[in-house]
């Protein structure tokens, strides 16, 4: 039973930011954001933060272009429904009034077989810095619940490892998560203290039929998938009890 999720993205102080800019472009902006193992909360580390934002800029400038999915040059599609579109157009609005900033570049022109409706810019919404001794989270819509769309919630950190993971972890859901570090040995320590089912470190594609798929917390209970759960799914037991 998955339940979906409200996946943390964490580039960690010693990450290669723009290995970092390419893994979160794969997984926030495939199938426009709406999976539900889309990293939807970004969680960057002062030393990087700076060049990881202008590296994500330049890539959703340069590499994503809105139109409809016949069209071969055509990079990010639209949202399933005008409702779903709205949806996020409002959590846009509401980071408006409150974020640091909010950038929203692309735009789609309306054409006799293509409305806009269904559309929305791929945008990232600033918010700001966060600092260890903080007493607060984000509180913004953007970052508290799965936006299953095309935004970017992106929050500076000043704090350690330790403090990242968690700020990651202070989420109902548990769903996927993400790591990106060149220290393996600590990216490693990080991911095993995340609260989620899975957590793809240095990769940004996680999902495969060879591995078990599943959350924690409120993302559902049990796995399905993966060589035991999978086969198990297509077995039936039998007990037996001698007396």
């Amino acid at each position: 039973l998955e339940l979906g999720g409200n996946a943390p993205f964490l580039v960690l102080s010693d990450a290669d930011a723009e290995f970092a800019a390419d893994l979160a472009m794969t997984t926030k902006f495939r199938n426009a954001g709406q999976t539900c193992v889309c990293a939807d909360r970004f969680l960057v580390h002062d030393n990087v933060f700076d060049h990881f934002l202008m590296a994500i800029k330049d890539r959703i400038s340069t590499k994503l272009k809105l139109g409809r999915g016949l069209d071969p040059t055509t990079t990010l599609g639209p949202l399933i429904t005008a409702e779903a579109a709205e949806r996020i157009r409002d959590v846009i609005d509401e980071a408006r009034s409150t974020a640091e900033a909010v950038w929203s570049p692309l735009m789609i022109e309306k054409t006799s077989d293509l409305s806009p409706a269904n559309f929305v810019s791929p945008t990232i919404i600033n918010l700001g810095s966060w600092k260890s001794d903080s007493k607060s989270q984000p509180v913004l819509s953007c970052w508290t619940k799965e936006n299953f769309g095309p935004v970017f919630p992106i929050l500076r950190i000043h704090g350690s490892d330790d403090d990242m993971i968690a700020l990651a972890n202070n989420d109902p859901s548990g769903l996927a998560a993400y790591v990106v570090g060149t220290d393996l040995r600590n990216a490693w320590r990080v991911a095993e203290r995340l609260d989620a089912g899975l957590v793809g470190v240095n990769e940004a594609a996680i999902s495969t039929a060879n591995a078990p798929f599943g959350g924690v917390k409120q993302s559902g209970l049990g796995r399905e998938g993966g060589i035991q759960y999978g086969l198990h799914e297509y077995l039936e037991e039998k007990y037996i009890c001698f007396g």
